[in-house]
């Protein structure tokens, strides 16, 4: 059986003049936020066989983050498919034959379309910065966004 963690980037720095969008690395407040969702996974008894990220610096930072907090030694995957503007059939292949517990931090509307795919859904509600979504059997098992004090069933 597998549970697809969707995890959508904490809070990065504002795009400037000088700055690409894909070149924004984390706020201060998003490196806080980073370790709270790895260690929300960890008190949730959540031990990751996977963490996949998408290869812009935000998602990196908060896939690294989170991972320390998590206990996650394994490596970070990289998917181009997890950037703004990819193709969320090929990260939902990306999960398909998979087990265990695999994490996919990414961005919107990415996420919440391979969530919609996941569920076998029309479409999604956005994801929060920061916050989990967790996919069982092709359902919405739960959710933890910031600031939640405990997991929210959806379904």
């Amino acid at each position: 059986m597998v549970i697809v963690l969707l995890i959508r980037h904490v809070d990065a720095v504002p795009e400037n003049p000088g700055l690409r969008d894909d070149d924004r690395y984390l706020s201060a407040a998003g490196r806080r936020a980073a370790p709270e969702i790895g260690r929300s996974l960890a008190a949730a008894a959540i031990r990751l066989d996977a963490l996949v990220s998408s290869p812009l610096v935000r998602g990196v930072q908060t896939a690294e983050l989170l991972s320390a907090a998590a206990g996650y030694d394994g490596i970070i995957e990289v998917l181009p498919d997890l950037a703004p503007g990819g193709d969320p059939h090929a990260v939902a292949d990306h999960v398909g034959g998979r087990t265990g517990a695999i994490a996919l931090v990414g961005h919107e509307p990415g996420l919440s379309n391979v969530a919609a795919i996941l569920c076998g859904r029309v479409s999604f509600r956005m994801l929060k910065k920061g916050e989990i979504v967790a996919i069982e059997q092709g359902k919405l098992a739960w959710s933890l966004a910031p600031g939640d004090a405990a997991r929210r069933s959806r379904e």
